[in-house]
C-alpha cells in the first residue's frame, strides 16, 4: 500500500509538470488517503502485536 500511494504521488508530480493541475490534485488526494490508510493500519497492528503478543520473557 505504501509503494503504490509512493506511485500516485510521483504520478501526480509528473502529470503536475504536464500542466493537468486537476487530474494531478486527484492522484495526489489518492495517494495522501493511501498514506493514511497505511499509517492507520500500521498502527493497527502494532497495537494488536503489543495486547496479543504470547511471548513470556
Amino acid at each position: 500500500m505504501l509503494r503504490t500511494a509512493i506511485m500516485f504521488f510521483a504520478m501526480g508530480l509528473f502529470i503536475f509538470l504536464l500542466g493537468l493541475q486537476g487530474m494531478a490534485g486527484v492522484t495526489i488526494e489518492i495517494a495522501r488517503v493511501l498514506l493514511i490508510l497505511f499509517l492507520l493500519f500500521s498502527l493497527l497492528s502494532f497495537m494488536a502485536g503489543l495486547i496479543f503478543d504470547k511471548r513470556t520473557g
